[in-house]
C-alpha cells in the first residue's frame, strides 16, 4: 500500500509520460564524464617526424620527447605506436538519482543513449576511433573479464573542432555551442551498462582506448584531445 503511494505521489511529482504494467519508467542523464587524453607536447617536438632512417635497433628511431609514441625499428624500419587509455569511475550511489528510483527500487534499466562532444582537438594527426569500454571498478585496463565494449566516438580528423559520429539533434545544454554525436551501442555493452547502472549501489568505470600507428616520415603524434559523454538510461520502477 504504502509503495503504490508512493509510485502514485512520484507519478503526480515527475509526471508519469510513460509507464507500463511492470513500473514507471524514469530517465536519467549521467552528469556529464570528461576525457583529457594528452599525446606528445607540440613545443618539444616542434613538428618532428617518425625517422626515416635505415635502422637496426630501436635506439636508431629515437626522438627526445616522442614520448607517448613507442619507436621501434621494424624490419629495418622506423615505426611509432601511441596509446591512450583512460579510466574514470562511476559511482551513481552518491550521484543525485531521480526520488523513485532511490525510495521504489529498480526492476529494469535501458540504455537510452550515449551523447558525446568535442570539448577540444588539438592532436596534429588524424584519430582513429576512440573504443569506450564499461567495466567494474577494480578492472586494470579494457583487456579485464568484466570490460564490455559499449561503442565507439567515431574517428576525428586532426585538430577536428566537432564529433563526426551520428548526430543528436536534441543536443545537450551541457555541451554550449558544440555539436552532440550519438555513440552506436552494442548490444552487449548495453546489457552491461544496464545491469551496473541497476546495481547503483556498487561502482563501476569506463575505459576509452585507442591507438596510433605512423610509419617512417609520418609525423609524431602531439597534443591533446579533449571530450566528454554523457549516458542516459530509463530505469523501471517498482511499482
Amino acid at each position: 500500500m504504502r509503495k503504490s503511494l508512493l509510485f502514485a505521489l512520484s507519478c503526480l511529482a515527475v509526471g508519469c509520460s510513460s509507464v507500463e504494467t511492470n513500473g514507471l519508467l524514469v530517465d536519467y542523464a549521467f552528469d556529464p564524464l570528461e576525457f583529457n587524453g594528452a599525446f606528445a607536447d607540440d613545443h618539444m617536438l616542434m613538428g618532428a617526424a617518425v625517422p626515416t632512417v635505415q635502422c637496426s635497433t630501436s635506439s636508431d628511431c629515437t626522438v627526445p620527447g616522442a614520448s607517448p609514441t613507442q619507436l621501434s625499428c621494424d624490419a629495418a624500419a622506423c615505426t611509432g605506436t601511441a596509446e591512450v587509455r583512460l579510466p574514470l569511475a562511476v559511482d551513481l550511489s552518491s550521484a543525485t538519482l531521480p526520488t523513485q528510483v532511490v525510495q521504489l527500487g529498480v526492476s529494469a534499466v535501458t540504455v537510452k543513449k550515449i551523447a558525446y562532444w568535442i570539448k577540444s582537438d588539438t592532436v596534429n594527426v588524424a584519430l582513429p576511433k576512440i573504443d569506450i569500454y564499461v567495466a567494474s571498478s577494480a578492472a586494470k585496463d579494457e583487456h579485464d573479464s568484466t570490460a564490455v565494449l559499449v561503442g565507439s566516438v567515431t574517428p576525428l580528423s586532426a585538430r577536428a573542432t566537432a564529433c563526426s559520429g551520428s548526430s543528436d539533434h536534441a543536443g545537450d545544454t551541457s555541451a554550449g555551442s558544440s555539436p552532440v554525436c550519438d555513440v552506436t551501442l552494442t548490444s552487449a555493452g548495453s546489457s552491461a551498462l544496464a545491469q551496473f547502472c541497476k546495481d547503483y549501489q556498487q561502482s563501476f568505470q569506463f575505459i576509452v582506448h585507442t591507438e596510433l600507428s605512423a610509419k617512417a616520415g609520418d609525423a609524431i603524434p602531439s597534443g591533446g584531445i579533449d571530450f566528454l559523454l554523457r549516458p542516459t538510461v530509463i530505469f523501471t520502477v517498482l511499482r
